[in-house]
């Protein structure tokens, strides 16, 4: 039964009473599948948009005139809707809206575009689906779609996006490359710098025992752990060694990975980033060295250093500066004591 919006007047209800008992169970189905789709689209709030292509009559649905910012029940008219669609984005979207009504053999209508709506004039994303029926002789007769606010999704694909570009530059421009290991299935996934870092060709599958022939013999044993020996709460791996690519130039390697576990506490996935550090260990070297041969020419020369911060006013003494001065090895370095000799 269904309760009519209507009342005799003297506080009476009409109630209106249908006997489905002769009802087929193909008119069933269909009335269930249509109480169905009514309650999806009250719970998701698309809206349904019908033209009649024959008549030219057309629907809106109240949830689609919300989404416009119109009010319910206003008429479907569909210059109202194409002067609410975003000026750079109106050509293109009424094109393909004709499209799909004048060629049989095109794909179901799908749109993704701006609105300014009615309401407030606020900018939002919607999403238009359609498919349209067609006469044996390719003339349409109706079409049927959604319209659906997507504004929330598309911010949220945005700010991903932006993500993804600082993450790319910042891994770019620190020649970085990132990798990902399935502890499950054994298969490692390289980016591009990934496969420079270690002078592979891009081109071949980025297996473990690839990655590790390029390791230095002296460094296998840096690079290799146990997963099971990792702690649940610090799962970061560290680790820096040496590759030597195939022309046979050595490079250094510092790996930050990091182990991620099931909700049964099993490894699953090692991520990490490399970063090409030759030129770093290089200029340590080159300062070692030189710091070497300044300490074998003072102590040749029995010269003794000294170094004022005047900043900070702290005073720093070799060894053989205060036995110039007489001064015991573990003597303070303290500019009065010098004055008092």
């Amino acid at each position: 039964f269904r309760v009519p919006p209507m009342s005799l007047g003297d506080g009476a209800t009409i109630i209106e009473l249908v006997d489905l008992g002769g009802e087929t169970a193909t008119s069933r189905a269909l009335r269930e599948s249509e109480s169905r789709f009514r309650l999806a689209v009250e719970a998701t709030g698309i809206g349904i948009w019908d033209v009649n292509a024959q008549t030219d009559a057309r629907r809106w649905s109240p949830e689609f005139c919300t989404i416009l910012g119109l009010p319910p029940g206003s008429p479907a008219d569909p210059h109202a809707f194409s002067d609410l669609i975003y000026l750079e984005d109106r050509e293109w979207v009424n094109e393909a809206y004709r499209i799909a009504f004048f060629s049989p053999d095109a794909p179901p209508y799908r749109a993704e575009f701006r609105i300014v709506r009615a309401s407030d004039g606020s900018l939002r994303w919607v999403a238009a689906t359609g498919r349209v029926t067609f006469d044996g002789a390719g003339k349409a007769l109706r079409g049927l779609g959604t319209l659906q606010d997507i504004t929330d999704r598309r911010q949220v694909e945005e700010t991903l996006r932006e993500s993804e570009e600082r993450l790319r530059i910042a891994l770019v421009a620190g020649r970085m490359g990132t990798w990902r290991w399935n502890l499950v299935t054994g298969e490692q996934q390289w980016d591009q710098t990934q496969y420079r870092l270690f002078g592979i060709d891009p081109a071949l599958p980025p297996p473990r025992s690839l990655s590790m022939s390029a390791v230095h013999p002296e460094d296998i044993d840096k690079v290799k752990f146990d997963i099971a020996a990792s702690p649940l709460d610090s799962g970061f791996l560290d680790a820096e060694f040496r590759v030597v690519w195939p022309d046979g130039h050595v490079r250094w390697i510092t790996a930050h990975s990091l182990v991620r576990y099931d909700r049964h506490g099993r490894a699953f996935e090692l991520i990490g980033v490399n970063h090409d550090v030759t030129e770093r260990k290089m200029a340590e070297a080159t300062l070692r060295v030189s710091e070497e041969r300044h300490r074998l020419a003072v102590e040749a020369n029995e010269v003794g250093t000294w170094d004022y911060d005047i900043v900070t006013g702290e005073h720093r003494w070799s060894d053989q500066f205060k036995a110039l001065w007489g001064l015991a090895v573990d003597a303070p370095c303290d500019l009065a004591s010098l004055r008092a000799l």
